[in-house]
């Protein structure tokens, strides 16, 4: 009966980070996403470039920071509550009304 070895893991080297690995993008492809929704019976149409914008205006105008110290925006869409969150420099955290 032939065995087989499992491969030892590989070690990790200390002070060396893994980059984060990027979604792919389509090359030569335009893509435009629409998100849509009910609220108090209503239909709601909003673009998701839309929503980095509103990030940034909270950022600027209701936190008084600078839009150069805006390095990372992560936002999560929950129609169900007509709400979308958001984490800015994986630090901050908050989330306003569609």
């Amino acid at each position: 009966m032939a065995t087989t070895k499992k491969a030892a893991p590989a070690e990790k080297k200390a002070g060396k980070k893994t980059a984060a690995k990027k979604p792919a993008k389509l090359k030569g492809v335009t893509s435009e996403v629409h998100i849509q929704y009910q609220h108090d019976g209503i239909g709601h149409d909003l673009t998701a470039d839309e929503l980095p914008l509103r990030v940034k205006e909270i950022w600027t105008k209701e936190m008084g920071n600078l839009v150069r110290d805006l390095k990372d925006i992560k936002i999560y869409v929950n129609a169900d509550e007509s709400m979308a969150y958001y984490v800015i420099n994986d630090d901050v955290e908050g989330k306003f009304a569609l």
